[in-house]
């Protein structure tokens, strides 16, 4: 990640976090649900907020500029990241593991014991991903009655159901 830098988001990196939530979005093109990513993004009150709560964190490029972010918060009173996106063409270059990162240190200090995800099973870049950095998938059990609503909510928007939508997660102990 030599040159590339996290750090909490700021108001004036919206533009630079739209931009590389849609060019990371435009991966998904012939995916079965790549039209609904890239018409869905992320609100620009969703960033405001964010930014507002401090769990929003940017990834800069070197010599500047943001080119990708991770959003935290919380499910069920647990630790939840909601989004990781990073501009492709930065991409392979650890600023994905390294914005987790910020969500597990954010997750951590706020005492929480592990983080949650929900993500796609088949996308390379998404559950096999999350896997080699140390989350796992939860089985039907195991889901909180707010991770399985948040489930639902996601079929509801389109964005995929069991199996290929599924919930992650990481212990931070």
């Amino acid at each position: 990640m030599s040159g590339y830098r996290v750090r909490r988001a700021v108001a004036a990196d919206v533009p630079a976090l739209l931009a590389a939530e849609r060019a990371a979005a435009e991966r998904f093109a012939g995916h079965p649900l790549g039209e609904r990513f890239l018409a869905t993004p992320t609100a620009e009150a969703d960033f405001d907020d964010a930014i507002a709560e401090g769990c929003l964190f940017a990834a800069d490029a070197p010599g500047g500029g943001a080119i990708g972010f991770a959003i935290a918060g919380e499910v069920g009173g647990h630790a939840h990241l909601e989004e990781v996106s990073v501009d492709p063409a930065h991409g392979r270059r650890g600023v994905g593991e390294a914005l987790v990162g910020a969500v597990i240190a954010w997750a951590r200090a706020r005492g929480h014991r592990a983080v949650t995800l929900t993500t796609l099973e088949s996308v390379p870049w998404n559950a096999p991903w999350y896997r080699k950095l140390g989350f796992r998938n939860l089985a039907p059990e195991e889901l909180s009655k707010e991770l399985r609503a948040l489930l639902d909510e996601e079929a509801e928007r389109g964005v995929g159901r069991a199996p290929e939508r599924v919930a992650m997660r990481k212990e931070l102990v």
